[in-house]
């Protein structure tokens, strides 16, 4: 008897082991991409995999290099308000050297973001802008996560990053327009 209770203890434990724990994540969409020099980008910051939990509240630092990149808005998402009535507390912090703070604080009650918040959504949007050609790292740090009754929240966190390239020349654009004009004029004799 004592045998087989070994057995099933160690079953149980493999069993346990073998089952994913439940992760929310915080993430950029898309997490990497590129855009020139003078030239704006728009990454999403998002949330996944809440499962049954709730998020009520949010206070983020997002960390870039601001020698490649410039800052230029960030605009909420509509998770935390559900109905719409845009009577949430929101606040966007330029700290400077690369830090920006976005905080969101949610008047809904539990039960109706329990009812209608996705599992996944958008919790606002960056727009960049790129300065000097380089890869710039976009990482996140959580200062606060609420979720139902303002209790914290866990999440994992998942980094990005936006590379900025030259601008093209406006010789390599002259001759890229000759060379279609040339294919063109080549493809009307043909024809003729």
């Amino acid at each position: 008897m004592k045998r087989m209770k070994n057995r099933i203890y160690c079953l149980l434990v493999l069993l346990g082991l073998g089952m994913q724990a439940h992760a929310t994540v915080i993430s950029f969409d898309p997490s990497d991409q590129s855009t020139s020099v003078g030239s704006s980008v728009s990454v999403d910051l998002v949330i996944a995999d809440l499962g049954a939990d709730i998020l009520t509240t949010f206070d983020l630092s997002i960390f870039y290099d601001d020698t490649i990149l410039s800052f230029d808005s960030f605009v909420f998402g509509t998770g935390l308000d559900v109905f719409g009535l845009g009577a949430n507390i929101v606040d966007v912090v330029d700290w400077g050297g690369g830090e920006i703070e976005v905080l969101e604080i949610s008047f809904d009650f539990d039960a109706d973001l329990e009812a209608f918040q996705p599992n996944d959504f958008v919790l606002g949007t960056f727009v960049f802008s790129g300065l000097n050609v380089g890869v710039s790292a976009l990482d996140i740090f959580i200062w606060e996560l609420g979720g139902a009754l303002a209790a914290p929240l866990d999440a994992d966190v998942v980094g990005g990053s936006i590379e900025v390239n030259a601008v093209p020349e406006p010789g390599t654009l002259a001759l890229l327009g000759i060379g279609l004009l040339g294919m063109g004029a080549a493809r009307r004799r043909k024809k003729a």
